[in-house]
């Protein structure tokens, strides 16, 4: 049950959501608040279908917002019998700024948690996107006793896992945005050029292409609104404080990780890409032999060794998104994500009182879950109008 004692109320209304489980419609409360928290005005949406003593936190990534965790999602979620709640970090979207000044890893986290706590919501699972990892995983090993499970899709933990940046290593990064920043000062915003070059470029699927980049709600996710806060220096110290902080979830936190078939991350360079391509036009004539084709398996192995060790030696849960999906599986496959999610919490017993939820397509395959981005699922998701998208980026 939420307290809302402190919370200003800037908007509630009430929508039938058919489930993708069920017939009958589920009356879902969406609510869009503010709340003081240790001087800063954080702002969140929570999405419920009635009191529930279970929570899901929902956590953007790096320069988003909010709006990039799908309306689907957050329904599927809350119609299942959970709490949602989706906040906007400090210096992102509609909240307030706080302190840029040695900024760490550490206080998004904290200042999230204190604002959990003044909603007197006493435990929660928490999500993450791409780039929230780290924060997550901070938060996870700093309040071991509230966080009942960290589930990361797409992680982002260090500077050479960002897309573009991983082969300039972190000294370089570090020096050329010191160097924009010195030269331009605040006129030229490095964290949103990059962010609407990767709108143009860095589309991995024709999924993302259609129901994704050439909408509004993708430009209101990425920062490309007047509420945009991330300075140059911020960004500078949060890239900072990624290459320092070293991931650690506590191994009694439940932990699981996301990847999708044609996630950025997991996929093979296109260096090898080439050279395969190369090895087998040769191997026709007999010079050369024919590379080993590496499956999406093989290629998530470094990763699930990568974090086994961030979860104290402890492998974590596993999921992976089958189908045209690409790097943000909340947006593009929402209701495999909220299945995927849920299956992780039966898996540790972090179930609300009124569960009535039922995952189609969740197996397991090899030490993983697979589950497949259906094509009625697609449609789902493509039905969006652009207006219903401007609609819920200016509202």
């Amino acid at each position: 049950m939420v307290d809302t004692k402190d919370v200003e109320v800037l908007h509630e209304d009430f929508v039938e959501y058919h489930p993708s489980w069920g017939t009958e419609p589920i009356k879902i409360n969406r609510k869009k608040a503010r709340v003081n928290v240790d001087g800063v005005e954080l702002y969140f949406e929570l999405h419920s279908a009635g009191e529930s003593d279970k929570t899901v936190l929902l956590v953007h990534g790096l320069s988003s917002i909010n709006k990039t965790w799908d309306e689907l999602l957050r329904n599927e979620l809350a119609a299942a019998g959970y709490t949602v709640v989706i906040p906007d970090l400090p210096n992102h979207g509609k909240s307030g700024s706080m302190d840029q000044k040695g900024l760490t890893i550490y206080d998004y986290p904290e200042k999230l948690h204190n604002k959990m706590e003044k909603l007197g919501i006493k435990d929660w699972v928490t999500a993450s996107s791409s780039g929230s990892a780290p924060f997550i995983m901070a938060m996870a090993e700093k309040y071991p006793d509230k966080v009942k499970g960290v589930f990361s899709s797409a992680p982002v933990c260090k500077v050479r896992e960002i897309p573009g940046l991983k082969y300039l290593g972190y000294h370089i990064t570090k020096n050329f945005l010191c160097l924009i920043d010195f030269f331009c000062r605040d006129k030229f915003n490095i964290m949103e050029k990059i962010k609407n070059y990767q709108a143009k470029h860095r589309s991995q699927t024709e999924a993302e292409k259609r129901l994704y980049l050439h909408s509004a709600k993708y430009d209101a996710s990425r920062g490309k609104n007047p509420t945009y806060k991330l300075t140059n220096k911020a960004l500078i110290r949060t890239i900072k404080g990624w290459h320092k902080y070293k991931p650690k979830v506590p191994e009694e936190v439940p932990f699981a990780i996301q990847f999708s078939e044609k996630d950025t991350i997991a996929k093979v360079k296109k260096f090898t890409l080439v050279k395969n391509a190369i090895l087998r036009k040769l191997s026709r004539y007999g010079l050369a032999k024919p590379p080993k084709e590496k499956t999406v398996l093989d290629l998530l192995e470094k990763q699930i060794e990568k974090y086994t060790g961030i979860h104290g030696g402890s492998r974590p849960h596993v999921y992976l998104v089958t189908g045209e999906v690409g790097h943000h599986i909340q947006k593009e496959a929402p209701i495999a994500f909220a299945d995927n999610i849920r299956h992780f919490m039966e898996q540790i017993g972090y179930l609300p009182e009124q569960y009535n939820a039922k995952n189609k397509g969740v197996r397991e395959l090899e030490g993983l879950y697979l589950r497949e981005h259906l094509e009625d699922e697609v449609g789902r998701v493509a039905r969006r109008t652009r207006h219903e998208e401007y609609k819920a980026m200016v509202s």
